[in-house]
């Protein structure tokens, strides 16, 4: 028993690292075209240029191409020791997409996208088996997988102004530029809706971004620098009516106004709720159960910028965290919260928001608060507690 034993250990280290572990075979490419196979046009709708498509049986196959064509795909691939990725997009007709095998074990794989000039659209589709144990990603984008350390590559972070509405001659832009210290780089915001919504409403503000820096070379343009942008967000604070209005004019965050009076049995009253879009509503409280909208309205667009005017006017973002005394049991206290800024006035019991001075509300923190609020209160046409 022991003899047969060792024998079947002896047999085991004599088998190929690749049966025993069930690693991909050492003489399987790291990659190869799949040819003649056709997808269904939800491909087109499951991949990208930069996203591809990943299958890793034909099962995942089957949703995206015919029977037929998974019959053929499965002759060139073993789903076994390999996985397909499928790039679709429709661009123009000179686009095309390569890679780059690096030298590593085991390999890394780099696809690059080259855009073409011409303005037509054309379905393009690129299907690539990758042996298994490979990794891969797209361009200076997002890593599947670790990298080794002797890949090279520049990484950036980038704090300055950015401009979202950019042209330039022969269509050789992205659209988006960021400037600091005098130097100017695009960004290449990719195919993220997110980010391009983001850049639109960031439009001449400071930002922070990071990414991976490229050089490209042009027609027009010798040499363009472009940050494959991998984070976007505000950086600095904002000013002026960019501050609470988007381009498409609508408030950059929900107005509130929250008025809650102490007493015997915890916080009551009323919250005023002005949407983005000036869609308004007010809503009875006490404590933390808000009831259902007693009052709702609808503002216009004129209206919208109007309040965000006054918003500026006033500095809300610039607004103490906390105005007025402790004043003890059963304070009256206004809080209005508008994005992450939060800024609360407490007045003596039952008392209202407090006379308003024309003449000081600019330097004055209780007198700017209480124009914001009753600002607030005027556009929606509702009674207001004010001397």
């Amino acid at each position: 028993m022991l003899k047969r034993s060792a024998l079947a250990v002896l047999v085991l280290l004599l088998l190929p690292a690749s049966l025993v572990l069930g690693a991909p075979a050492a003489n399987l490419s790291p990659i190869k075209r799949v040819t003649n196979v056709r997808p269904k046009p939800s491909v087109f709708k499951a991949s990208s240029r930069q996203k591809p498509l990943v299958l890793r049986s034909e099962k995942d196959a089957s949703e995206h191409f015919a029977a037929g064509d998974v019959a053929v795909m499965a002759k060139q691939v073993d789903f076994k020791q390999q996985f397909v990725l499928v790039f679709a997009w429709r661009g123009s007709g000179q686009d095309k997409l390569d890679y780059n095998v690096l030298e590593s074990f085991p390999e890394q794989i780099v696809f690059n996208y080259k855009p073409g000039r011409t303005r037509d659209l054309r379905p393009h589709v690129y299907i690539f088996a990758l042996r298994s144990n490979v990794s891969w990603r797209v361009g200076a984008g997002k890593i599947n997988r670790p990298v080794a350390a002797g890949d090279e590559y520049i990484r950036v972070e980038v704090k300055g102004k950015l401009n979202a509405q950019v042209l330039a001659i022969g269509g050789e832009t992205t659209g988006v530029t960021i400037t600091a210290n005098g130097v100017t780089w695009e960004l290449d915001l990719g195919q993220n809706k997110e980010w391009r919504k983001l850049a639109s409403d960031l439009h001449q503000r400071r930002v922070v971004v990071t990414g991976g820096l490229t050089v490209k070379r042009g027609v027009e343009i010798r040499q363009r620098t472009i940050v494959r942008v991998t984070s976007l967000k505000a950086g600095g604070k904002a000013t002026g009516k960019s501050a609470y209005l988007s381009r498409d004019g609508k408030l950059v965050h929900s107005l509130v106004l929250k008025d809650a009076q102490g007493g015997f049995a915890g916080f009551s009253g009323h919250i005023w709720t002005i949407e983005p879009n000036g869609s308004w509503r007010r809503e009875p409280f006490l404590n933390r159960n808000v009831r259902a909208a007693d009052r709702k309205g609808q503002l216009t667009r004129d209206q919208v910028v109007a309040l965000s005017r006054q918003l500026a006017a006033h500095d809300l973002l610039g607004l103490p965290k906390q105005i007025g005394k402790n004043i003890g049991a059963n304070p009256h206290v206004f809080t209005i919260t508008f994005g992450e800024k939060q800024a609360s006035l407490t007045v003596p019991p039952g008392a209202p928001l407090p006379k308003i001075d024309p003449k000081d509300t600019e330097r004055d923190p209780q007198g700017r608060f209480a124009t914001i609020a009753l600002r607030l209160l005027q556009a929606t046409k509702l009674p207001t507690q004010v001397e």
